[in-house]
């Protein structure tokens, strides 16, 4: 029941986050490594909007989101930008996944729901651990990013749709992952 739970969290959460930009759906293993965000990262203060408070990380939400209470649940809390509804976060995490990050990117590029193509993007890093990427632009400019990683036992996953220009974008982006810590 535990494993079914499982599989039904993770296909939530890969719904709730896709990203796609040029490359196909085919998933080969991206070599290298990037920083967290396309370009080299900018310098932005951390965010401060909500905490969500995980079992191994907490991260804030930028200012003016807020938590769904409707869909979040004790693995996955969906957050939402109060002045754009279309802008949206997703954080999850699934305990008891201990499989190499290559397989969860893999399993998790296939599962990724959303509207073009998606693309896996260089593996970087989340606040220091060892993380896989991957990006999609909607119809009507939305760009949905997925950064995941695999810590102490417990698969973690942040995915952000956001609108605006490229620089926009990655101010919040960074924003956010600039305030993940493990715990």
């Amino acid at each position: 029941m535990r494993a079914l739970a499982s599989a039904v969290a993770v296909t939530i959460c890969l719904a709730l986050a896709g990203c796609q930009d040029g490359r196909d759906d085919a998933d080969p293993a991206p070599s290298g490594s990037s920083s967290a965000t396309e370009s080299t990262p900018t310098e932005v203060p951390a965010a401060t909007g909500p905490l969500i408070d995980g079992e191994v990380f907490d991260v804030h939400a930028p200012d003016g989101w807020q938590l769904d209470g409707s869909f979040s649940t004790d693995f996955m809390h969906q957050l939402d930008n109060t002045s754009n509804a279309r802008e949206l976060m997703g954080v999850a995490e699934i305990t008891d996944e201990v499989r190499p990050l290559a397989e969860v990117a893999r399993d998790n590029f296939r599962s990724f729901q959303t509207i073009g193509k998606k693309r896996r993007m260089p593996d970087t890093e989340l606040a220091g651990e060892p993380a896989y990427r991957i990006r999609a632009v909607e119809v009507g400019g939305a760009v949905k990013e997925e950064l995941g990683a695999v810590y102490e036992g417990t698969q973690v996953s942040i995915s952000m749709t956001l609108l605006g220009t490229p620089k926009e974008r990655q101010q919040v982006f960074d924003s956010v992952l600039a305030s993940w810590e493990w715990q």
